[in-house]
């Protein structure tokens, strides 16, 4: 039976960084031409995390990654909804631009 490969070969040249910023360290958001999906890389091991149809899904695996622990900690509903809360509010600082915040005085 022939080996099933998962991803993109090896040696492929299609992918190239779309972000790298100190806000998703130490991710970098990676975009394959050849599929047009975002790619979620650990830039220290330069391994791909995710595949992502839409760059805020990407950023929303980064976020609960930093929020989300994986070392086997147990949250309570309420935690992981606070949790969760501060993936939303971080997501929204993120991708909401400025000129949305600016508070509006009418006269």
């Amino acid at each position: 039976m022939p080996r099933q490969y998962n991803g993109r070969p090896k040696g492929s040249t299609t992918k190239r960084c779309l972000i790298k910023d100190e806000l998703i360290k130490p991710f970098e958001i990676h975009i394959d031409e050849s599929n047009h999906q975002f790619l979620l890389v650990d830039s220290q091991t330069q391994n791909v995390e995710g595949y992502y149809s839409q760059i805020t899904y990407a950023i929303k695996a980064i976020l609960k990654k930093r929020c989300v622990p994986n070392n086997g900690e147990t949250y309570t509903l309420k935690g992981y909804v606070k949790e969760m809360s501060k993936v939303r509010d971080d997501m929204m600082d993120l991708l909401v631009p400025e000129y949305h915040n600016v508070p509006t005085t009418l006269h």
